[in-house]
């Protein structure tokens, strides 16, 4: 089936221009017969209308399926994931004299229930994908990147030893084709999400989820509405830049106001600020455009 369309011509010109949008390889094309460029259906919206391609590609994301095309991944690769078991305990089942469970509570960190421990981190990843030679042998907390149905996507293990060589964070994907992210098995994306870059500090937020050194653009695209919530400090250059980069992309971000002196939401916890306080500073500091751009060179000066 093909769908015609037409275009009015350059001015100056006479009549409509016919294009045809036409199904093949189940995808979307769009060919113009007057200069015969073609383009998928996701590029020609790139180009002609980019806030609808915003939402196409969102739908397409809510659908399961890529962004960019009406590709659905197929049933053997959710199946492969849905294999994946975390054959690990919970920090919440742990002793209480255990160290990665009084780490946890040390940290007043909610949810520990989400969270695992390995006490040889790298041999159970290997069991999963044995390309992951390097990854060291040691004890780690546990963080499992789930998407809506429950599959894992991919892990991040948090090193609780006291080695001051060991990787803090180490983050492995196991799913090679699709974009994970913290807290995907979570989220309502019905309400305003909280995106911040580690995952413990997305704990202690409603309805946060973590990037986790993903590309921003890649994980909060998909929902309608959300703020960035990166790390309140100003002296830092990488986040300085990932604040401005996240401003000029158009998405609301917290500039974190000058009655806020932690470096992090975990920090703020442990101040004495209750989660609520930290949520509803957070709204309080949400801006974007020219609100956001003027606060942020007023932050990174403090």
């Amino acid at each position: 089936m093909t769908f015609k369309i037409a275009v009015p011509r350059a001015p100056g010109t006479v009549g409509l221009i016919t294009e045809h949008v036409t199904p093949k390889k189940n995808d979307f094309y769009y060919k113009c017969h007057n200069c015969g460029i073609g383009h998928t259906i996701y590029k020609f919206l790139e180009i002609v209308a980019p806030v609808l391609c915003r939402e196409y590609a969102l739908e397409r994301w809510r659908a399961g399926e890529n962004g960019h095309s009406n590709y659905t991944k197929p049933d053997e690769v959710a199946i492969a994931r849905q294999a994946i078991k975390i054959s690990l305990p919970r920090i919440s089942e742990l002793d209480a004299d255990h160290a990665a469970r009084k780490y946890c509570e040390g940290r007043l960190l909610p949810h520990t229930n989400r969270l695992y421990f390995s006490d040889s981190f790298g041999d159970w990843v290997r069991g999963i994908d044995p390309t992951y030679s390097t990854v060291p042998n040691d004890e780690r907390i546990v963080i499992p990147f789930l998407n809506k149905s429950g599959e894992l996507l991919g892990v991040q293990g948090r090193a609780i030893g006291g080695s001051k060589s060991a990787i803090r964070y180490i983050t492995v994907k196991f799913a090679k084709d699709g974009r994970m992210f913290f807290g995907g098995d979570t989220v309502d994306y019905s309400r305003r999400v909280y995106a911040t870059e580690g995952p413990l500090d997305s704990l202690f937020l409603d309805n946060g989820i973590a990037f986790a050194g993903s590309e921003v653009g890649d994980v909060v695209r998909r929902f309608n509405d959300v703020v960035i919530v990166l790390d309140n400090e100003p002296r830092n250059r990488e986040i300085v830049e990932a604040t401005r980069e996240a401003i000029e992309a158009g998405y609301q971000v917290c500039v974190w106001g000058a009655g806020i002196l932690e470096k992090d939401i975990n920090d703020m916890i442990l101040s004495g600020k209750s989660r609520r306080e930290i949520q509803d500073a957070i709204d309080r500091y949400s801006c974007s455009g020219m609100e956001a751009r003027l606060k942020w060179s007023q932050w990174k000066k403090v």
